[in-house]
This record gives C-alpha cells, sequence and structure tokens, in this order.
C-alpha cells in the first residue's frame, strides 16, 4: 500500500545525466554477458577442455613456481657471519678473518668487503660486503653466493656464511641464516643432546644449506684450585696466578683457566 502511494510509475521517473550514463555501462557489461553465456551454452565440450586445461595449468604452476613468504631480493648488498671453533683465540680469528676477506674479494662481482670481529663472543664475527651494479655483473647475489660457498670452506677452523640484505626482513634476532629454528626445553641436559642430532639431520635435506647452530657448548675450560695460605707465604696474589694461568698455546688458542 506504501508503494502505491510513494513510489512513481517508470513512465513518470525521471534521474540525472550520472545515472542514464551508468545505467547504459551496465546495461551493455549485462548484454556482453548474456552473449557470452550464449557462446559458452552452445560449446560445452570446447568449454569443459578450456576448464580442464586450466586446472592442469594451475597445478604445474603450483610445483614450479619458485614460492615463499618473500620474494628474495638482489640489492647489490651482502651480509655475512662468521663462526669459528668455540676454542678460537682473538689473534688466530684476525686471521681467518683476513682469509675470508681475501676469497670474498677475488670473486669478480664483489666491489668491496669488510668484517669485524666479537659482538658477544671471541669466536664470532661478521662481514658485510657491497656486490658491483647490477648492470656490471652477470650474475645474481644467490648465484654470487653459491659461486663462494666452496671457495669459503676452505678456510680451516672457521664457517662464513653469506646471504642477500634485504629491505623488509622478518626475525626476531639476528641469526647465521635466512631461517630460524629454535629448540627449547625444561631439561637442558635433553636439550644438549638433542640440538646436535636435529642439526646433523637437517644438514642431510638436499634442500637446505648453511646449516648452523649458535649453540657453545664446546669450549677448553679448566677449574684451578689455589693453596691461598702458600701463595700468601710465598708472596704470590690470585691476580699473579689468574695472570699466568691465561697464556696462548702454539696453535694460536689461548687456554684459560678459573682460579677458585
Amino acid at each position: 500500500m506504501m508503494c502505491a502511494r510513494l513510489l512513481l510509475p517508470k513512465s513518470k521517473t525521471s534521474h540525472g545525466r550520472l545515472y542514464q550514463a551508468s545505467e547504459n555501462a551496465f546495461n551493455t557489461i549485462l548484454h556482453g554477458y548474456e552473449r557470452s553465456l550464449g557462446w559458452v551454452l552452445k560449446h560445452q565440450p570446447f568449454t569443459l577442455m578450456v576448464t580442464l586445461a586450466t586446472m592442469a595449468a594451475t597445478i604445474f604452476l603450483y610445483a614450479k613456481v619458485p614460492k615463499g613468504f618473500f620474494p628474495q631480493q638482489d640489492a647489490g648488498r651482502l651480509t655475512g657471519s662468521i663462526q669459528a671453533d668455540q676454542d678460537t683465540s682473538f689473534q688466530a680469528m684476525q686471521k681467518k678473518l683476513a682469509a675470508f676477506v681475501d676469497t670474498v674479494m677475488r670473486d669478480p662481482d664483489v666491489e668491496s668487503a669488510n668484517g669485524f670481529l666479537g659482538g658477544g663472543t671471541v669466536n664470532a664475527g661478521r662481514m658485510f660486503i657491497s656486490l658491483k651494479p647490477r648492470s656490471e655483473r652477470k650474475a645474481s647475489a644467490d648465484q654470487i653466493i653459491a659461486r663462494l660457498r666452496g671457495k669459503l670452506a676452505h678456510v680451516a677452523g672457521a664457517t662464513l656464511v653469506l646471504q642477500p640484505v634485504q629491505d623488509v626482513r622478518i626475525g626476531g634476532r639476528p641469526s647465521a641464516a635466512q631461517y630460524q629454528y629454535t629448540l627449547q626445553g625444561d631439561n637442558s641436559d635433553e636439550l644438549l643432546e638433542w640440538a646436535p642430532k636435529v642439526l646433523q639431520r637437517l644438514r642431510k635435506l638436499p634442500e637446505l644449506t648453511d646449516v648452523n647452530s649458535d649453540q657453545q657448548n664446546k669450549g677448553l675450560q679448566a677449574s684451578l684450585v689455589i693453596d691461598r695460605a702458600t701463595a700468601s707465604r710465598l708472596g704470590i696474589t690470585p691476580q699473579m696466578i689468574d695472570d699466568t694461568s691465561t697464556t696462548p698455546s702454539a696453535s694460536g688458542r689461548s687456554r684459560r683457566c678459573t682460579p677458585s
């Protein structure tokens, strides 16, 4: 009843130019859809073949196209993490860092490389590498890393893991690899037992490279018990014993005895 009183007949309804233009465009789309739908209904076998071919192409592309959380970016810069044996001294780390820098600088696509030691532990370091402009080099950042991986393996007692610098980076903390996997446990003995096993199993996977661990529990350590009464009688202070017990070995590694 309200519609009969309020709505106007179609013949008496008037609209503006914007409405007329949009209505004409909608009618054009509607007529085009009607014609295409009529063509599809007249050629059903062909339409079914196109549908099956689309499904097969989708499955093929899903399997072949590289996938990732973010596309790998070539920004012309590489960053590297150096991890040496846990009983390596600072002097030995300097030689290993120089060897890594020299090896990287020999690559024809590398423009500059520098590094520093430290950052929490003596046996660790970082490297920063600048590549030549993309127009001046034939290899991408990932190809350069793959090319350097075998050459860097010749530095004994240390490992350098390289990865391209990304503008958008996801991660809770800095690491020596693009992806991180954290093991946690309430029992430290079980954690120390299973962490190396998981590491060795991951290294056997052909899809993974540069698998490493930041577990630091194999450094050399010895406890020295001081006879304080005898030391005092001989005029030897604990500081003198501490200075004497920290001596570099012939291999360049330092052996530290903790007095108690």
